[in-house]
C-alpha cells in the first residue's frame, strides 16, 4: 500500500523497511523502537517529506473524502466520515490481515504431513544448536528485543548505531529489534540494512558468530561508545554447522 509502505518507510535510507506481516500486534516499530503506536505510524508517510510529501493530513483527507472511498468511510464511521483517526484505523485494520497461515502454523496445530523431513530436521536445529529460538520464539517468532549483531559499521560512512539513536543509552549502541520469522522468506533483503539478499546469508552470518566491529585505532577502540557498539550479543555465537545442516535449517524458514 503506497499510503504505508513499510514500518519505516523510507525515513532513514540506511535501513531495510521491514516487512509488514506482523506489524499490527507488535509493541514497538521500526529497527530501533522509535517508531510508536501503529496508529500514529501508519499515517507518517502521507507527509514525509522523502515519501509521500504531503503537505498535511487536510489535503490527503480532503481527497479520500470526494473519492468513491468517501462513501465508504461515511458508511463506516458515520458524521466523522474520514478523519485522521477512521484513515489510521482501516489501515490498520488491513495490516491485521496480512499474517495469514502457514505451512508451520498447519504443523503446530497437529498435521504433521505439512513440513518435510528437511524442515522437520531443520526446527529442531532452529530449537537447539542453531540458538535461533533465544530470540525467535512466541506467536510471531520475536522477543520484542534488541541486540548487537555487530552490524553496525562503527567508524564507516554506513554507520547506525541502532537503538542508541533513541534511548541515547551507550549500552544500546549496535543494538536492533529483532525480526519477526513470519513469512520470513516473503520479505528479503533481510537485516536492518538489507546487507543480505538471500536465507542462505543470514544463515551463515549466524553459524560465524555474527559481523565485526573493528577499531581504526588504540584512540577509537578505548571510547566506550566503540566497546559497546563492539559487544556482541550473549545469545550470538559460532555455531559450527555443516552444509546439510545450514541447508535443513534454510528450508524449515522458508515453511514460516
Amino acid at each position: 500500500c503506497s499510503l504505508v509502505g513499510s514500518e519505516m518507510g523510507i525515513r532513514d535510507r540506511r535501513r531495510n523497511p521491514p516487512a509488514l506481516f506482523a506489524v499490527a500486534a507488535r509493541p514497538r516499530l521500526d529497527w530501533d523502537g522509535g517508531g510508536g503506536v501503529l496508529s500514529a505510524r501508519v499515517l507518517a508517510p502521507l507527509t514525509a517529506a522523502d515519501e509521500m510529501g504531503n503537505a498535511g493530513l487536510a489535503p490527503v483527507i480532503a481527497r479520500i473524502a470526494a473519492s468513491t472511498h468517501g462513501l465508504d468511510f461515511t458508511r463506516l464511521f458515520g458524521a466523522e466520515s474520514v478523519s485522521p483517526r477512521t484513515l489510521a484505523a482501516v489501515l490498520g485494520a488491513y495490516l491485521e490481515t496480512l499474517d495469514t497461515p502457514t505451512r508451520f502454523d498447519r504443523f503446530m496445530a497437529g498435521d504433521r504431513a505439512a513440513l518435510s523431513d528437511a524442515e522437520v530436521s531443520g526446527l529442531h536445529l532452529f530449537r537447539t544448536r542453531a540458538r535461533c529460538a533465544n530470540c525467535h520464539f512466541g506467536p510471531r517468532l520475536t522477543d520484542e528485543g534488541f541486540h548487537n549483531l555487530r552490524l553496525s559499521f562503527f567508524g564507516e560512512p554506513g554507520q547506525d548505531l541502532g537503538r542508541l539513536n533513541v534511548t541515547g543509552d551507550a549500552e544500546d549502541a549496535g543494538r536492533f529489534r529483532t525480526a519477526s520469522l513470519r513469512h520470513v522468506s516473503e520479505s528479503a533483503p533481510f537485516m536492518h540494512n538489507g546487507l543480505f539478499p538471500t536465507l542462505e546469508g543470514v544463515v551463515n552470518l549466524y553459524d560465524r558468530g555474527g559481523g565485526e566491529v573493528w577499531a581504526r585505532n588504540a584512540q577509537e577502540a578505548a571510547r566506550p561508545l566503540y566497546r559497546e557498539a563492539a559487544r556482541r550479543s550473549p545469545h550470538i555465537r559460532a555455531l559450527g554447522l555443516t552444509a546439510g545442516e545450514k541447508a535443513a535449517l534454510v528450508a524449515f524458514l522458508r515453511a514460516l
